[in-house]
């Protein structure tokens, strides 16, 4: 599903290995919380991953230079990510990618994270920080978890969860007491925060089903 186009090439300088060892500290204890990480470096280039990351993605350390995603749609949309991070124009901190199910392996959604301000001083040469979820089958998440998780608004992530439980846009205008205009606006909103373009695509990310395509970026 995901494959390293480069590994974490040895380090030459004191400053090289003080950011490798920084790089694995904060990785590890992503791990100890259960998240699969890994830093890059502006290139996207892997300075580190973690332990969690690499049992996710078997054989994730091997290839050249780069992070790269098996599923095309999906690296077309991590690197325009790691692009946007790097345009200081930019103040998304955080960017949600859709990795479909491949291999066996389950859907998982990629949050990348810009490292800025202090943190960045505390790890010197990473650019991100990269941390997979998979999606588990039929675990809907709860309203709260997909606010927090897509950064959605309450009235978005109520309107999304509904949706994964397959009600139609009347039955959610019933039941919040809203008319359908303003419940397919939340749901307009909800599908841009979780980079898909249908309700049944919606559905299925969050219902734990095969991921679809992901669009490429306008």
């Amino acid at each position: 599903m995901i494959r390293l186009q480069s590994h974490m090439a040895p380090p030459r300088t004191p400053t090289d290995q003080h950011s490798l060892e920084c790089a694995r500290a904060a990785l590890m204890a992503l791990d100890i919380v259960g998240l699969a990480a890994a830093a890059l470096e502006r290139t996207g280039r892997p300075i580190a991953v973690n332990a969690r990351f690499e049992q996710l993605m078997p054989g994730a350390c091997k290839g050249q230079r780069h992070l790269q995603l098996i599923n095309t749609d999906a690296d077309v949309l991590f690197n325009h990510s790691l692009r946007g991070l790097v345009s200081k124009e930019n103040r998304e901190d955080v960017s949600l990618i859709p990795v479909p199910a491949a291999d066996g392996r389950p859907p998982m959604i990629m949050h990348v994270m810009s490292v800025r301000g202090a943190t960045r001083d505390r790890l010197p040469g990473v650019h991100a920080i990269v941390v997979v979820t998979p999606v588990a089958p039929r675990d809907i998440p709860s309203a709260t978890v997909l606010q927090g998780l897509f950064h959605m608004t309450p009235a978005e992530a109520r309107v999304a969860h509904a949706v994964a439980q397959c009600e139609t846009i009347g039955a959610i205008a019933d039941s919040f007491g809203l008319s359908q205009e303003t419940v397919r606006s939340q749901l307009k909103s909800a599908l841009a925060k979780t980079g898909v373009a249908r309700k049944l695509d919606l559905a299925a990310v969050l219902a734990g089903a095969c991921l679809p395509t992901a669009s490429s970026p306008s």
